[in-house]
């Protein structure tokens, strides 16, 4: 079947080529800014600046803590580039970029906005950049920090919608259940976060999740209350709706597990003759799960290596086939309306069984790596 129908997937030893990886070019185009009148640009950043600062500082306090720093929103023009990296204090780590996010406005047009927390003691690090593109030149003609500042379209207080990077609606006044991207992934942030969250009367849960420079716990929560850990802690980085985890289906029963599994099937509209394929070049796929079955026949299992066998010996390969065949599953179990599969999947068994393999996360990609148990 897959020799007939998808001819150019072969795995057997007279259609093997080693390649060394090369990365695929990336070109990126933006287009240019407005032409801007340097000394009035400048002057008109720099009121920004200072008025988004006091209104900052200026909020009514909520707690007899004094805030050790702002967050400040920084904006380009409609689909143009704003220079946000030029913006951090990378020795310090006092002046940081928090999230950065798009916004399409009524015309269709994006700007580019950067959520940026300012420690009070250096504030003048984004003031003396200012001043430096209107005072001195980098060459001549060439104001200093010309890039950055003439990306740079408005600065302004943030606001709780400058956190909230998910598509789902931002709280109300009632509590509800929040994700909190903390900005590091240091203990110490984690500890001075739940501080607060104790001091504003919120609960958290006791565990988190770390990923390079973040950290994320679940918070229970009401709008006031997110806008309060922003404006009195400097931990913030994003905030998002806690989302339903699939819990409920791993924690059942074997038997209440086929129940759903069957009725799902049940629900399938499976593609009669698929032109599109999913190919799973892991550790081989198990096909006798009542999910895979119907999406990935025996004969559209390969391995490179005929006493290999297709079956999978290590469980990742099949876990994937999952992954390609519903995408989120939880979504299609809950479902009681018909779902639809427009593909089928074949599986490329390229590792051997008489190998170990293991996990590991690389910043936000996980990578299985193979060791042969072989002696070379």
């Amino acid at each position: 079947m897959a020799g007939e129908r998808y001819p150019h997937i072969q795995l057997n030893e007279n259609f093997r080529t080693p390649l060394a990886y090369t990365r695929p070019p990336r070109p990126f185009t933006s287009p240019p800014g407005p032409t801007r009148i340097r000394e009035s640009h400048g002057q008109t950043l720099k009121n920004k600046f200072d008025d988004a600062w006091s209104v900052s500082c200026g909020e009514d306090a909520v707690t007899h803590r004094i805030p050790e720093g702002v967050y400040l929103e920084f904006v380009s023009d409609p689909n143009t580039e704003l220079v946000f990296k030029s913006l951090e204090d990378m020795r310090s780590k006092k002046v940081r970029v928090v999230n950065v996010r798009e916004k399409e406005d009524n015309e269709g047009q994006k700007r580019t906005l950067a959520t940026v927390y300012i420690s009070n003691d250096k504030r003048s690090y984004i003031a003396s950049k200012l001043d430096d593109y209107i005072e001195n030149d980098q060459s001549p003609g060439v104001p200093k920090n010309e890039k950055l500042v003439n990306s740079i379209a408005d600065i302004k207080q943030a606001l709780l919608e400058s956190f909230w990077t998910d598509s789902a609606p931002m709280p109300g006044d009632s509590s509800e259940h929040i994700e909190v991207w903390l900005n590091s992934d240091t203990e110490e942030t984690l500890h001075g976060f739940i501080e607060s969250c104790e001091e504003f009367g919120i609960s958290s849960t006791s565990g988190s999740i770390i990923f390079p420079d973040r950290r994320v716990l679940v918070v229970n929560a009401s709008k006031q209350q997110l806008e309060q850990l922003y404006q009195n802690t400097p931990y913030i980085a994003e905030y998002r709706k806690a989302k339903e985890s699939a819990a409920f289906f791993l924690q059942l029963e074997p038997e209440e597990q086929a129940d759903w599994a069957q009725d799902l099937r049940a629900r399938l509209k499976l593609p009669e003759n698929s032109d599109v394929s999913i190919c799973i070049l892991d550790t081989g796929v198990n096909n006798g799960h009542v999910l895979l079955e119907p999406l990935l026949s025996s004969e559209d299992q390969h391995a490179a290596e005929e006493d290999w066998g297709a079956q999978d010996h290590h469980g990742h390969g099949t876990l994937m086939a999952g992954l390609a065949a519903y995408g989120n599953l939880k979504t299609a179990l809950e479902s009681q309306t018909e779902v639809e599969i427009g593909h089928v999947l074949e599986s490329g068994k390229i590792l051997p069984p008489n190998g170990s393999t293991e996990h590991r996360l690389f910043g936000d990609t996980t990578c299985l790596l193979y060791t042969s148990d072989a002696a070379d």
